[in-house]
Parts: C-alpha cells; sequence; structure tokens
C-alpha cells in the first residue's frame, strides 16, 4: 500500500500544477474522468485552452461566460482608446 499512497501524492502534485508553469502555449484538456473542477476549467479557457468534458454539459457555458467577459473587457479597452485618442 505504500506504493499506492505515494502514487496518489504525486499524481495529486501533478494534477495541482498550475498551467502557466506547465505549458508554454495553448493546449487541449480532455477530462474524462471529472478531475478538473469549474475553477480550473475556467482558468483554461481565460488563457486561451480548448477544454472538452466527458458527461459535463456545463462546459460550454463556462467557455461562453469566459468569451463574453473578454470581449467586455475589449470593448471597454477600445472605447477608453478612442476617448483617449480624440481628446
Amino acid at each position: 500500500m505504500k506504493t499506492r499512497g505515494r502514487f496518489d501524492r504525486q499524481l495529486n502534485r501533478y494534477l495541482n500544477k498550475c498551467y502557466e508553469e506547465t505549458a508554454d502555449s495553448p493546449l487541449a484538456a480532455i477530462d474524462c474522468f471529472g478531475i478538473l473542477n469549474d475553477v480550473k476549467i475556467k482558468r483554461y479557457f481565460e488563457l486561451g485552452c480548448e477544454v472538452k468534458g466527458l458527461g459535463r454539459g456545463h462546459v460550454k457555458g463556462i467557455k461562453d461566460q469566459v468569451r463574453g467577459e473578454r470581449e467586455e473587457m475589449l470593448l471597454a479597452l477600445s472605447a477608453k482608446l478612442t476617448s483617449d485618442g480624440s481628446s
């Protein structure tokens, strides 16, 4: 059983690693076992990654939310730049 405990600890360390520390470009995450929670899924979308989850229909909702937030931020930035440039 010691081997199983060590494996579990190593697996948890791997799964808890922050994406920003492990990759230098967007990736596709396929979560077949429900390992990723909603916070991690949202963060992957914020970083420009694609996430697919087996049996998790709400992943599209998270993606749409992040996309909407990004569009709002870009519109606000565009409006600010436009107003600064016209003065």
